[in-house]
Order: structure tokens, then sequence, then C-alpha cells
């Protein structure tokens, strides 16, 4: 990665990306007081 300078991220960047970053929403949700909603029925609303 480090030869292509036309390459948008770095060795690095993608070796994280490869290890993943997952986390959970549900603290935020709670302290937002935010609603969940299931992505797919909610598209359903705009496509139909």
């Amino acid at each position: 990665f480090g030869g292509f300078s036309w390459f948008p991220i770095t060795k690095d960047q993608f070796i994280m990306l490869k290890e993943g970053n997952v986390c959970t929403d549900d603290e935020a949700f709670e302290e937002t007081s935010v609603k969940k909603r299931n992505m797919k029925e909610l598209l359903k609303t705009y496509l139909s």
C-alpha cells in the first residue's frame, strides 16, 4: 500500500479495518431516547 500514492488508506488503516471495529449502539440510543428502527422495513416505506 505504501508504494501506491493513489491508494486511499495506509497499510495500518487496512489492517485495522480487517481486524474490525464493532461496538453496540444501545447506550447511545438509550441516552438520546431515539427509537431504533428496522432499516429493511424503513426502506420499504421509501420505495413504495
